[in-house]
């Protein structure tokens, strides 16, 4: 790995959200370059763009081979990606979401998503 330079790859679904956008910004005043798969795909002889299940194997097998992982909280294509980096051995702590929480020193984040999740079905139900 060449330490002067790091590249981030984002997979998401809509790299043209506001969001991705000034991420994208942020990186780059840093000096950092940040790719989706739009970027990735200009590389690729064929890739069938109607298989959303062909192109989240294929970010999955990305991600899970970065320098590092951030997953996205309550998500099973972040936790196949932690498993796919404690399968490789990119990440030799404990598997899933849970230490991930603990690495952002987040204590018990489980019962706050319960709550939040109750908050958000009763506000839904009025």
């Amino acid at each position: 790995i060449n330490a002067e330079y790091m590249g981030v790859y984002v997979s998401t679904n809509n790299p043209d959200d506001s969001k991705i956008i000034e991420l994208k910004k942020k990186l780059e005043s840093i000096g950092h370059s940040m790719i989706t798969w739009r970027d990735v795909s200009k590389y690729v002889a064929y890739v069938p763009t109607d298989d959303n299940d062909y192109l989240q194997s294929i970010e999955q097998v990305i991600c899970s081979l970065g320098v590092q992982f951030f997953p996205t909280i309550e998500s099973s294509f972040s936790e196949y990606v932690l498993y796919l980096r404690k399968w490789n051995q990119r990440d030799k702590e404990a598997l899933g979401i849970q230490h991930w929480y603990k690495s952002l020193q987040i204590p018990n984040i489980l019962p706050m998503l319960i709550r939040e999740n109750r908050e958000h079905i009763q506000k839904n139900r009025l």
